[in-house]
C-alpha cells in the first residue's frame, strides 16, 4: 500500500532510501502539540529487541546513516547505506525493524522531551524566531500551520509514553508511506 519511488543509479556504492510518513505536526492533538516531533525524535531509540545503543552500533558496524526529516506535513527517515548485499540487507533489515515496532523508552522520551522544551525556550529570546512566530500565526490564524511544530513548553511537558505509541499507531502505516529509493 506505500507508494514507491525507486531511482538507479550505478555511480557510487551506495543506496538512499526515505521513508516519510503523514505524521507532521499539524496531525498533533491540540492538547499535545509536539508529540509528532518527539515520536519521530525516539523512533531509533529501541525496539522489542535491541535498545539505543545496540541499534548505533550496529548501523555504524555497517557502515549506515539513519536520519530524520520533519515538517508540517511529513515525518520521516533516510538511511543511507552501502549497496553491498550483506550492509545493504541488514540496514533494510534494521530500519524495518525501527519503523515497524519502535519501543520508545522513557529515558529516550525524557530526553527528547528536555531538547525540545531547550529549543523553545531558545526560540523565545531569538528576535528572529519570535518575529517568525508572530508573522506564522498572523498568516495562519487558528490553522495549524500557525502552531510551533515543536509544540509549547505546557504541551510537550504532559507527553506521556502512551501519547507517543498512539500517534505512531495513527500515523505510521503503510499505506500513507512514500518510500524513496535512490542507488
Amino acid at each position: 500500500g506505500s507508494k514507491v519511488i525507486y531511482v538507479q543509479t550505478d555511480v557510487l556504492p551506495m543506496v538512499d532510501i526515505s521513508v516519510d510518513f503523514p505524521a507532521g505536526s499539524v496531525f498533533d492533538p491540540v492538547a499535545k502539540q509536539g508529540v509528532a516531533r518527539m515520536v519521530l525524535g525516539t523512533l531509533d531509540k529501541g525496539t522489542d529487541t535491541k535498545d539505543e545503543n545496540q541499534i548505533s552500533e550496529l548501523f555504524a558496524s555497517i557502515g549506515t546513516q539513519l536520519v530524520g526529516s520533519f515538517d508540517f506535513d511529513r515525518s520521516g527517515v533516510t538511511m543511507r547505506s552501502l549497496s553491498y548485499k550483506k550492509e545493504l540487507d541488514e540496514s533494510v533489515e534494521l530500519l524495518s525493524e525501527i519503523l515497524g515496532g519502535p519501543s520508545f523508552p522513557e529515558i529516550a522520551i525524557d530526553r527528547e522531551r528536555e531538547s525540545i522544551l531547550t529549543s523553545i525556550r531558545e526560540m523565545e529570546i531569538r528576535p528572529g524566531s519570535v518575529a517568525a512566530k508572530l508573522f506564522i500565526s498572523k498568516i495562519y490564524g487558528e490553522h495549524p500551520y500557525g502552531n510551533s511544530t515543536y509544540g509549547t513548553k505546557e504541551t510537550v511537558s504532559t507527553i506521556t509514553r502512551e501519547d507517543l505509541l498512539e500517534f505512531y499507531k495513527q500515523h505510521f502505516f503503510s499505506e500513507g508511506a512514500v518510500i524513496t529509493i535512490v542507488g
